[in-house]
């Protein structure tokens, strides 16, 4: 039977579910002033963010790069951290920027903070892999968008390089 991006979701929210540790959920919640809703498997160690993450990848490698979209796009809809945490370091791990930009374009004029910091940290991550697609991007919404995903998406460049990303600058 061919696996399918629901087959992964519902595999994740299970194990999640499984593991889950509110006193560990609730000590990372005062970080997040927006409001922070997981299930306590932040730990760098936890097993979901290496020994799962890889099997995940492995198992589930045939579904390709759309595949791993649907399958994101239903894991950011519970809400939890973990799960959209997952679809992000998903999609990081498959070689494939400019359609993940593509991907992230809804995403730009949304009016939630915590929207504005996952893209832009998103776009800082995929900037240090492949530059040429993000820059591009990152030009198309510069008058646009709001600055906090510029603030992130930059943080990592050189302050000329910034200084590109500024309202009102000709690249």
């Amino acid at each position: 039977m061919k696996k399918k991006p629901e087959d992964l979701v519902a595999e994740i929210r299970a194990y999640c579910a499984a593991q889950q540790d509110p006193k560990k959920a609730g000590k990372w919640e005062r970080y997040l002033r927006e409001g922070y809703d997981a299930r306590g498997l932040l730990d760098k160690d936890h097993p979901i963010w290496n020994e799962k993450q890889q099997e995940w990848l492995e198992s589930y490698g045939g579904l390709g790069l759309h595949g791993f979209l649907k399958a994101g796009e239903l894991l950011f809809q519970s809400g939890k951290y973990e799960e959209g945490a997952l679809a992000i370091r998903f999609l990081k791990m498959r070689p494939a920027i400019p359609p993940l930009l593509d991907f992230l374009r809804p995403l730009m004029m949304d009016e939630e903070r915590v929207v504005h910091q996952g893209a832009g940290w998103f776009l800082r991550e995929a900037w240090k892999q492949d530059p040429q697609p993000v820059e591009a991007f990152l030009l198309e919404w510069k008058d646009s968008t709001p600055r906090l995903i510029f603030q992130y998406a930059t943080e990592k460049m050189t302050p000329a390089a910034r200084a590109r990303f500024r309202r009102g600058k000709s690249s």
